[in-house]
């Protein structure tokens, strides 16, 4: 006589979170938060925190606050504002707040390039995230395309009218290395650039 199969009770499922607290969850775990201040902050188990934030890398430097900035002189903390409410704006509430990581490099691409402030929303944070992103994977052929991006935008800030200025910049930088490449000294000889030495 064929046994008889018993039907399993349904698999009970655990309670569904909005996308909105996983984001925050995110979030507040790259800011350093810990498993339980997080679970304790958005109300759900600790552990269901842990499996959110899973691949998220905490940034050591924790969350910028104007109170811990206190140090900083005003117009550093006015920068770090100003780009913090764009940051705020242009992603429609999904990113809060900064690192102090992302603080520093924020205010120290302003005053290296004051016309990035007058660019697009978040430029200048966006900036610094891509300067800390290069050198935490240690890659240095990134930093040097930002960096020689950030140079050549300067140049055109200085020229405005005048971008062929760069180009000519460029185009002479890479003569020079052919010439030192075909042994003559393009500072001191004066013998012409020949094209056939670049083959």
């Amino acid at each position: 006589m064929p046994e008889e199969k018993t039907e399993r009770p349904p698999r009970r499922r655990g309670p569904t979170y909005a996308p909105e607290v996983i984001r925050r969850a995110k979030e507040m775990r790259r800011y350093g938060d810990s498993y339980r201040a997080i679970a304790a902050d958005l109300d759900v188990p600790a552990t269901t925190v842990q499996y959110w934030t899973r691949d998220v890398v905490p940034d050591k430097s924790g969350r910028w606050t104007l109170a811990a900035a206190v140090r900083v002189t005003v117009p550093d903390a006015a920068l770090v504002l100003a780009q913090l409410g764009a940051v705020i704006f242009s992603s429609g509430g999904r990113v809060t707040g900064m690192t102090s990581d992302e603080a520093r490099w924020v205010t120290l691409l302003a005053h290296a390039r004051p016309d990035l402030m007058q660019g697009g929303p978040a430029t200048t944070w966006q900036l610094a995230r891509e300067f800390i992103e290069a050198l935490a994977a240690d890659d240095e052929a990134e930093l040097r395309r930002l960096e020689q991006a950030l140079a050549e935008g300067a140049a055109r800030v200085r020229w405005p009218d005048n971008e062929r200025k760069v180009l000519e910049l460029r185009e002479k930088g890479r003569r020079n290395v052919a010439d030192l490449a075909a042994g003559r000294n393009p500072f001191l000889d004066g013998r012409p650039y020949r094209q056939e030495d670049e083959q």
